[in-house]
């Protein structure tokens, strides 16, 4: 069996196969780090959702089983999120209830929400696989947020990473971001487990979150996050 990154990249031709449908499918478990949303870049979307009060809700775009949602459903939280893979969804809902707010769906596609139906988006480590509709998702995402809401984005960077000539760096990907949103704030942190470990932070991979806003956007809620 392969390895579910088998039916993602393709690393000799230094492309993105992109075949979620079939490492959800196929595999025991894909990208484990999921299940962890004890993670900083969890914590500061659910505070912001917080923020909000009663009735505010978050998407999460690129859901992959639910973990996130199940989490936040268990602290009487309002969240929906999407996953393009029906399989990831079939699994998800197995494992966390048939009422799990997962849906399929792509933002590249389009999103099903009316406009401004969140007060909160989250689109996590799925940046590398929208470039070549980059501006549209994002759109799509800046459409489905409230005033005064949040976007939070997230992004590993290795050394080599495909698609370097778009989104080779966290510049870059700041970058990116500006194209459709004001960016508030960006947090660079470094794996858990190789910190506690003792290892030095060079030898710790990095991961950027950001906090974006739609341009002109100056409510106090979209400032002060």
């Amino acid at each position: 069996m392969k390895a579910y990154h088998q039916y993602i990249y393709d690393g000799q031709g230094r492309r993105i196969i992109g075949d979620f449908e079939s490492a959800y499918r196929e595999c025991d478990d894909v990208w484990p780090s999921q299940h962890n949303v004890d993670r900083m870049k969890y914590q500061w979307p659910t505070w912001a959702l917080r923020q909000k009060g009663p009735g505010a809700r978050l998407l999460d775009i690129g859901a992959g089983y639910g973990d996130y949602l199940a989490r936040l459903a268990g602290q009487g939280l309002s969240a929906w999120g999407i996953e393009i893979s029906p399989s990831a969804v079939a699994k998800g809902r197995r494992r966390f209830g048939g009422q799990l707010p997962l849906l399929v769906g792509d933002v590249r596609c389009g999103l099903s929400f009316p406009d401004r139906s969140f007060d909160v988006v989250v689109v996590f480590g799925v940046l590398w696989f929208l470039l070549d509709d980059i501006d549209a998702c994002l759109a799509e995402v800046v459409r489905v947020l409230r005033p005064g809401g949040s976007a939070f984005f997230s992004l590993v960077m290795c050394e080599d990473p495909i698609g370097k000539e778009i989104l080779g760096s966290y510049h870059d990907m700041i970058e990116l971001l500006r194209r459709r949103f004001t960016v508030r704030e960006a947090v660079l942190g470094h794996d858990s487990a190789a910190l506690a470990q003792g290892r030095p932070l060079a030898e710790c991979f990095t991961e950027m979150t950001a906090r974006c806003v739609p341009p002109g956007d100056e409510t106090p809620e979209a400032r002060d996050g």
